[in-house]
């Protein structure tokens, strides 16, 4: 096995978490008691393993919003919305910025508009995350409304551009 692939990760959540249980299911039963502790070394061979965890609330999310005008395809519409986030995403993260994801629950075309729910990554500093992608955002997508709300005020925005 070469260095290389000893370092890199077998998987990823994709997404902050805020604590994790892995649970590992042996091939062949353990020689001694099942004991709870420090992460050992499993010398045997798995037969299966779940991972289960418990994501962070984000302290900030930011919402844009597109009307659809008459005849525009919400999908076309959507998947450059997708795409221009997906970009501005790549420059934080060459920028050494945690950057954000895409909340793939909330977002989509839905009566006459496109929404697309933004997440910072990292919760120190998402508020200034938000507000800056907001204008690039905004800057860069005409016809989009920006809203930025925080957790505790999840009612009033807490930045706004709208056209």
């Amino acid at each position: 096995m070469s260095n290389d692939s000893r370092r890199r990760p077998r998987f990823s959540v994709g997404h902050p978490i805020k604590r994790g249980t892995l649970n590992l299911e042996p091939t062949a039963p353990l020689d001694g008691p099942v004991t709870t502790g420090p992460l050992i070394r499993v010398g045997y061979p798995l037969q299966r393993g779940t991972l289960h965890f418990e994501p962070v609330a984000p302290v900030a999310t930011m919402y844009l919003r597109r009307t659809l005008a008459n005849g525009s395809d919400a999908e076309v519409i959507k998947d450059r919305m997708y795409s221009l986030a997906a970009k501005i995403n790549e420059m934080e993260v060459l920028e050494g910025r945690p950057g954000l994801r895409i909340d793939e629950t909330s977002s989509g075309a839905q009566e006459g508009e496109v929404v697309l729910v933004l997440v910072p990554n990292d919760s120190a500093n998402a508020i200034e995350t938000c507000k800056r992608i907001a204008n690039i955002l905004f800057n860069a997508s005409p016809g989009v409304t920006v809203k930025v709300f925080v957790a505790d005020q999840p009612d009033t925005p807490v930045y706004e551009l709208a056209v």
